[in-house]
């Protein structure tokens, strides 16, 4: 293409931004024109018309947002950092430092793969992203120009695998973040043309359908919109009607979705009504309802409860003038822009209400979801957390419920109770002890639906539980909770390591607590990696340190009296000990000198109140309480042994799994039903085998104790048949 056709190119942009912004700069505009020529003929290039075809084709994308001339500049110049055509530096001594930041984020973008193999290479990347975004999120608008433009061209620049492999990046990353923004054109383009390389062959068996529909159709829809705009006319409202075909991509979703050919489908074309006001909007639908007979449960009314990304609408579905469904949509102008342009018409609705331009970050109240994704980046979250969080909050679709105040909270599809308590505070949430919906009682992980009322029930006692995150939809609620229970579970950890250190030094004759008073551990803090006493507990409890190695650095001559006096062989487990100085637990336990340890029982063993245990210090999880004669004790740590006691004054009812082996014949298995029942039993699972005239059944139950189980057992053992019963681990 020579010189002339891409002047041509560039006027008709120009064109299209004194339509929007006549008091724009356009000597900077035609400068940045020049100046991506220039770098390109300088360096040679392969091509270099090429390259500023792309450039111009993206800045004209940009237009279509009526974006601000900084934008336009760092869109004709986007590419010029990652082709190494220019430094940064370079451009911000001719267009300023506010257009080089735009274009160097849109190359460092540009850099990153979001579908790397390796996973903490795709955090990254992500994380690259969204800190962009929330710098100034036109630099993601911009990379959404050039990616659209790219997958226009895709088959000029890119091999088939390639091209895949861009149009599935394409799907799950730009076009769902277009969503996100409310961008409408932008995602559903790039989805038609992601689909187009992904399901090439529904994407053209589709296509061609909804063209020979278009076709045979045509006068329908327009007999339909010429009566429509009829009847607005006579009534008075100021109305603009257009008919047009849905994107092929939601086609293809709603094929999927509902398990459709696509000769099955009736509403492939929509009628869209634009309004100059509000009141018009409502005056209309009532217009349509009273012409066309309207389809049960096909109103959506977005107007009094928008979307996340801001998008407002009346939807409805009536029986239209040829006798088939039509989609109408009503919205006003202003609506309507935003739907379109999502973001850049919400700066614009901004600037004009307040009389000034948009600042740089007035996007983070427009995009609160941004917000509380970044506030992530402040926390200690693996990566794992960090894309649940991106796939939750961004990739997903929202319900709206409303507080018993009337506030419209949104959340992704599935949240529960917990995450709309923490939506509301994040007190609520940490204290929140149940729910109502629509003012019935409700449990804690029900799904809630749109419209739902909900109403959050707290207890100042009541503190986030780890089976809250097995329900928990979303970002905030789940990063709240398990702040919450490591906070918690540092706590204790402070505790038992307090405990650790208190015993094994009394064993040597030492008193920890007056040693750590009068600072004589202070000088070892440093070389055993800890800031404080406390993160010294810590450290014990999760096993980064052990007592005998800080033994060994307080009294190392101590240390090794004690060291040469111990057996070399292998110790065994302590026995079960009764201290009457043992604190109370929930648990049903008594934890020696301590008071509400997180206690968890071992699944390798089962215990039950009355059985000997002992209790063992694991590594981040509080104490795991064992049998005494358990073979899964680990005997070579002797210091994280900690003595346990059953507290008689609590029951506690507890799993077991018992093996009942006899002859088999029929009602036996009604027979040991029986004598559960007697007992008042709880069976949790059962399962019966029969092999050889023997039967053999298995059942989880729960107990009460020991000497609970062993009643259980006699009776069993009098069933007619029976021949064994025992426990099992």
């Amino acid at each position: 293409m020579d010189r002339r056709a891409i002047r041509r190119r560039f006027d008709r942009l120009a064109e299209e931004v004194r339509a929007y912004a006549p008091k724009a700069d356009m000597e900077l505009l035609e400068r940045a024109f020049h100046q991506s020529l220039a770098w390109r003929g300088a360096h040679k290039c392969e091509h270099p018309e090429a390259y500023l075809l792309h450039a111009l084709d993206v800045a004209g994308l940009v237009a279509r947002l009526r974006m601000d001339m900084n934008s336009l500049v760092a869109a004709l110049l986007h590419d010029v950092l990652e082709f190494g055509l220019a430094e940064k530096r370079d451009v911000e001594e001719r267009f300023g430092p506010e257009t080089a930041l735009l274009v160097d984020a849109v190359a460092t973008l540009s850099r990153h793969r979001f579908r790397s193999r390796r996973r903490a290479e795709q955090v990254q990347s992500f994380r690259k992203m969204f800190l962009a975004m929330a710098k100034d999120i036109r630099v993601l608008l911009i990379k959404m120009a050039d990616r659209l433009d790219l997958m226009r061209h895709l088959d000029r620049h890119c091999e088939p695998d390639d091209r895949r492999h861009l149009a599935r990046e394409t799907w799950d990353i730009y076009a769902a973040l277009a969503r996100r923004l409310g961008i409408r054109w932008i995602q559903s383009e790039l989805e038609d043309l992601s689909l187009r390389e992904l399901e090439a062959e529904e994407y053209v068996r589709v296509a061609d359908y909804v063209e020979v529909q278009r076709r045979e159709r045509q006068s329908h829809v327009d007999g339909m919109v010429r009566d429509l705009e009829e009847l607005m006319r006579e009534n008075g409202v100021q109305a603009v009607v257009q008919g047009r075909k849905k994107s092929l991509a939601s086609i293809l979703e709603k094929m999927k979705r509902k398990t459709l050919d696509v000769d099955q489908l009736y509403d492939i074309f929509a009628y869209r009504i634009i309004v100059k006001n509000l009141e018009q909007c409502y005056r209309a639908l009532g217009l349509v309802h009273s012409r066309w007979r309207p389809i049960s449960g096909m109103f959506e009314d977005y107007v009094a409860t928008p979307k996340p990304n801001g998008y407002q609408s009346l939807h409805t579905v009536v029986v239209g003038s040829y006798g088939e469904r039509a989609e109408v949509q009503i919205r006003t102008e202003e609506m309507n822009d935003i739907a379109e342009n999502g973001m850049a018409a919400h700066w614009r609705y901004k600037e004009q209400g307040s009389g000034r331009p948009a600042g740089r970050n007035e996007e983070a109240h427009v995009v609160p979801w941004l917000r509380e994704l970044m506030a992530v980046q402040h926390q200690r979250e693996n990566q794992e957390e960090f894309l649940d969080a991106l796939r939750l909050d961004v990739f997903s679709d929202y319900v709206f419920v409303f507080s018993p105040g009337g506030d419209v909270h949104e959340m992704p599809l599935g949240s529960t109770p917990v995450d709309f308590a923490f939506s509301v505070h994040t007190q609520v949430g940490l204290h929140c002890s149940g729910a109502k919906v629509g003012g019935q009682m409700v449990p804690l992980r029900h799904e809630l639906k749109n419209g739902d009322v909900v109403e959050i029930l707290t207890n100042k006692n009541q503190h986030p539980k780890k089976e809250w995150l097995e329900f928990a939809k979303t970002n905030r609620a789940r990063n709240k909770i398990r702040h919450a229970i490591r906070a918690e579970e540092r706590e204790r950890s402070k505790v038992i390591g307090r405990e650790l250190c208190e015993r094994e030094f009394k064993r040597l004759g030492l008193n920890f607590n007056r040693m750590a008073k009068q600072g004589e551990l202070d000088r070892h803090l440093s070389d055993l990696k800890a800031r404080d006493l406390d993160e010294l507990f810590i450290h014990l409890v999760r096993g980064n340190l052990t007592v005998r190695h800080l033994l060994k650095r307080v009294a190392p001559e101590k240390t090794a009296e004690l060291e040469k006096a111990e057996k070399p062989e292998e110790p065994e487990a302590p026995k079960f000990v009764r201290k009457g100085g043992a604190k109370r637990s929930r648990s049903g336990l008594r934890i020696s000198g301590l008071d509400d340890v997180m206690v968890r029982f071992a699944k390798c063993c089962n215990p039950i109140q009355g059985d000997p245990v002992v209790g063992f210090i694991t590594r981040g999880r509080g104490v795991t309480v064992h049998r005494a004669d358990c073979r899964k004790i680990p005997k070579d740590e002797r210091e994280r042994f900690i003595d346990v006691d059953w507290d008689l004054n609590e029951t506690c009812e507890m799993p077991i799994r018992i093996r009942v082996v006899s002859i088999d014949r029929p009602g036996l298995f009604a027979a040991l039903s029986a004598v559960f029942t007697s007992h008042g039993i709880n069976i949790i699972s059962a399962r019966a085998d029969s092999d050889d005239e023997k039967a053999i059944a298995t059942f989880l139950l729960k107990v009460e104790n020991l000497a609970h189980f062993d009643k259980i057992r006699r009776q069993l053992l009098r069933v007619k048949g029976v021949q064994q019963v025992r426990r099992m681990a």
